[in-house]
């Protein structure tokens, strides 16, 4: 194990994209970042967007009947 803040998960998400773009399939787990986290870092990988660009947002709809 490495010392916290120094590129660990960067690095695997880095090795993972360069997987992905050669079409391999890859299951990644890690217990240091949240999912959303993470896919925003991977998804800023594959497309060339800075992460801290990458906003999701969910709305809530509501079905109503005539």
């Amino acid at each position: 194990a490495a010392l916290p803040k120094i590129g660990k998960s960067q690095t695997l998400i880095n090795l993972a994209c360069g997987m992905i773009k050669r079409k391999v399939n890859v299951l990644v787990f890690s217990i240091e970042m949240p999912k959303d986290q993470y896919t925003n870092l991977i998804l800023s990988c594959l497309t060339g967007i800075k992460a801290k660009n990458i906003r999701w947002e969910i709305y809530d709809f509501k079905l109503t009947s005539i």
